[in-house]
This record gives structure tokens, C-alpha cells and sequence, in this order.
């Protein structure tokens, strides 16, 4: 799977879109194979039909969508209910008891909103086994953080599966 990073603003755009359509019909093996994450800095889900459109023309072409950092900036309620996503991920700030503001359940809310909604869950910032336990004990089906690797190129993450191939099943 090859995830890559949207912003709305990007995704608003027809010819980018367009392009993308194009690349994946002319290489159909990637079908099923790529995410789009979608991050946003600044509030343009007030373009909810025109976004939902073009995620209904993605998803047609196989692509699986993302929602990123689920519980903090613009990932709101209303946007994860009225897009089709495919995957919410779940922020760090949610995951850590060092970034936790309260001691509140809402690691364990959240993961129950994507059950219902019948997303993937992923959880972000996976950092120690005490956090890795704690993602364990919920019903998440995935996870990413530093406890895995650290943000590497191509030729390091090559040597770092061809010496440690367990981190990766």
C-alpha cells in the first residue's frame, strides 16, 4: 500500500484530480493499493458536496480514503459522517498519556465511533510498549509510530527490513 498526504485544497482541484484517474486507469495494477490521507490546516470542509464528489469518483477507482489525525484540528464529527472514508486515524494526543490532557476514555470513544462507522482504525504516535499494550487492549486494527521506525529514505527502511524482517509481519 502506498499512502500519500492530500490537503482539501488539493483534492478540490479537477485537473490534479483528473490526473490521478488517468495514471491509475493507465496502471490498474495499483488499484486497491493506494490511500489518500486527507490533512487539513485550515477549514475548507465547508466544501462538504464538492469533497464528497470527488472521493465517490476516487473510491471508484479503488482508491481507499483516510482520514488523518481523527479528534484534533478540522477532522470534525460531521465531516467523518458524511465522507466515505475508508481509514480514520486516530492522533497521537489520544494515545500518549504525556500529550493526554485528562484521563478521559476517548482513545476508547473514538475507536467505537470508526467501529460503527466501519472504518479501519489506525492509531497514530506509537512510541513504547506501555503504548503498544493500551492499542492492543482496543479493537484498532492498526498502528504507526517511532516504536516501529522512525521516518527513514528508501535504502535505510530496505536495511532496516532486511535485518529486522519481524518488525515488519
Amino acid at each position: 500500500m502506498l499512502s500519500f498526504n492530500f490537503t482539501v485544497t488539493m483534492l478540490l482541484d479537477e485537473d490534479f484530480i483528473k490526473k490521478i484517474i488517468d495514471f491509475i486507469k493507465k496502471n490498474p495494477t495499483i488499484k486497491n493499493h493506494i490511500i489518500i490521507e486527507l490533512t487539513e490546516s485550515e477549514n475548507n470542509f465547508i466544501y462538504l458536496n464538492e469533497i464528497n464528489e470527488i472521493m465517490q469518483r476516487l473510491k471508484k477507482e479503488s482508491v481507499l480514503l483516510s482520514i488523518d489525525d481523527v479528534g484534533i484540528g478540522y477532522s470534525n464529527l460531521i465531516t467523518i459522517q458524511e465522507l466515505p472514508f475508508d481509514i480514520m486515524k486516530i492522533d497521537r494526543c489520544f494515545i500518549s498519556d504525556n500529550f493526554a490532557l485528562s484521563k478521559s476514555n476517548m482513545l476508547e470513544t473514538l475507536t467505537r465511533l470508526g467501529e460503527s462507522l466501519n472504518m479501519m482504525i489506525v492509531a497514530e504516535g506509537i512510541e513504547t510498549i506501555a503504548e503498544l499494550n493500551k492499542i492492543n487492549s482496543l479493537n484498532i486494527d492498526l498502528c504507526q509510530g517511532f516504536y516501529y521506525s522512525t521516518p527513514c529514505n528508501a535504502n535505510d527502511f530496505i536495511k532496516r527490513t532486511v535485518y529486522n524482517p519481524e518488525l515488519y509481519k
